[in-house]
């Protein structure tokens, strides 16, 4: 069985920006922390450690306490798959072991977050790729990272406008090609609320449509601080996950695609 404190600590370095030090923090509100100063950078010719981003969760496993002194404020390259990109107070990108189909789930929630150099890393990458990041390590995070080897490409952008269109046109094919695909959206709010029926959508956020259809944002509550200051006619660039609704869903008439766990990249002026 692994270690509570591993799962504690390290899982809600990604959910939260805590440290590995703060093994009291548990709040799931907590935001990423403008405040905390820059990391200092070796020298240039100091010694890079490379590995997974398993391969460093199985050494904090064995002893955390000395993985903290062993890589305190040096370079690591973690190679690993991008479960999550925002920018929220800064570029930061979500980084996790890659999970064997037959590995336990707790072996498959080993994150690493990954302060980026890069303002907008979503024009790079995008969730599921692979990459190796290359920071300097402090309490379990990387900061001044940049981005090595990557597997893959820049986030796909849509507008609203296009998407409602494509799954007005023909939603069966639209489903086969965007179903949980990432995304970069740009809409207008239409309305803040949650409306009863939406079920697994939660929605909290509405985009505009064209009068027949609209387009659900679904954030967590972890993250509502984000869209706290947005007001209805703003018109905004989200980062998430599109789901497309099953062509037999009661609501799909009106809901046909949604953006699920997203966050704000800008409120377009």
């Amino acid at each position: 069985m692994r270690a509570t404190a591993i799962l504690s600590i390290f899982a809600l370095s990604f959910v939260c920006g805590c440290d590995l030090s703060t093994e009291t923090s548990t709040s799931r509100t907590h935001t990423y922390t403008e405040e905390k100063p820059p990391v200092p950078e070796p020298p240039a010719d100091a010694p890079v450690h490379k590995m997974t981003v398993r391969e460093f969760y199985d050494q904090a496993e064995q002893d955390r306490a000395a993985v903290n002194i062993k890589y305190h404020r040096t370079w690591l390259e973690l190679t690993g798959e991008v479960y999550e990109v925002f920018n929220k107070p800064k570029p930061i990108v979500i980084a996790r072991a890659a999970a064997g189909p037959d590995d336990p789930i707790d072996r498959q929630h080993d994150y690493v977050t990954c302060y980026m150099k890069e303002a907008q890393p979503w024009e790079t990458l995008k969730v599921g790729d692979t990459a190796t990041f290359r920071g300097v390590n402090e309490d379990g995070m990387l900061f001044n990272v940049t981005i090595k080897d990557l597997q893959g490409g820049p986030t796909p952008e849509y507008s609203t406008e296009e998407l409602l269109s494509r799954v007005s046109a023909d939603l069966e094919p639209a489903r086969e090609e965007l179903h949980e695909q990432p995304a970069v959206l740009t809409g207008e709010v239409a309305r803040i609320a949650v409306e009863e029926g939406m079920r697994e959508f939660d929605a909290k956020l509405i985009l505009k449509g064209d009068g027949t259809l609209e387009l659900p944002v679904h954030y967590r509550d972890d993250q509502s601080q984000e869209f706290e200051s947005l007001s209805v006619g703003d018109n905004v660039r989200l980062i998430g996950g599109l789901m497309v609704v099953h062509p037999d869903r009661v609501d799909a008439a009106k809901h046909r695609i949604c953006l699920t766990r997203s966050h704000v990249l800008e409120v377009i002026e």
